[in-house]
């Protein structure tokens, strides 16, 4: 039986933090433009 997807197995890999990090600064991004 396969694994479920994790999300703490993603995040202890250099490549799920930087798609991580890409996703949240692409929801944060308009947010903060919106606050200026």
């Amino acid at each position: 039986k396969r694994e479920p997807f994790s999300i703490l197995s993603l995040l202890k890999s250099p490549m799920g933090l930087m798609v991580g990090f890409m996703l949240v600064a692409v929801f944060l991004l308009p947010k903060l433009m919106e606050n200026l």
